[in-house]
């Protein structure tokens, strides 16, 4: 069952307007990219786990300048568990991070993981619940219509 079907039945047992007191379309907005993000942080989380993963000093997913090699799967990739819209979506969002120390950073066409700033699994993943995708994000960085936020009516 698709994620917005398992939202709009949702929405129908227990009531449009939930707590929030929005409007039913601004909620099933919002819901929808919540479960978006969850996905895409969930891909992420196993992702930077992957990345991690030492044989003594050595990672042995990455290369010996911490690149990403071709062929490894990135949740930003063309193959995986996210749809089109959440790779790109996460793609945009990562690329356009402001901080200086990046945990993923892309250059010459290639991307790397900063392994000097974040030495360890656990500065790695302290990175991500800095910067994990949120539905304001998500709807911020989406590029299809279908999950930005209504406008409002220019009436009320």
């Amino acid at each position: 069952m698709a994620i917005e079907n398992l939202l709009v039945r949702a929405s129908q047992l227990t009531g449009a307007y939930g707590n929030t007191g929005h409007p039913p379309e601004r909620v099933d907005v919002a819901a929808i990219a919540a479960g978006h993000c969850a996905l895409i942080n969930i891909e992420l989380e196993l992702f930077i786990r992957f990345c991690y993963v030492k044989q003594g000093e050595r990672f042995i997913h990455l290369s010996g300048n911490s690149q990403i090699p071709q062929g490894v799967f990135t949740p930003w990739g063309s193959k995986g568990a996210l749809t089109r819209t959440e790779s790109d979506t996460i793609r945009t969002y990562l690329l356009r991070i402001r901080d200086p120390h990046k945990l993923f950073f892309y250059v010459g066409r290639r991307w790397y993981v900063d392994t000097f700033t974040y030495p360890d699994l656990a500065s790695a993943l302290a990175w991500l619940t800095k910067y994990k995708i949120t539905a304001d994000r998500w709807l911020q960085f989406s590029k299809t219509n279908l999950f930005r936020l209504p406008k409002a009516d220019k009436n009320g």
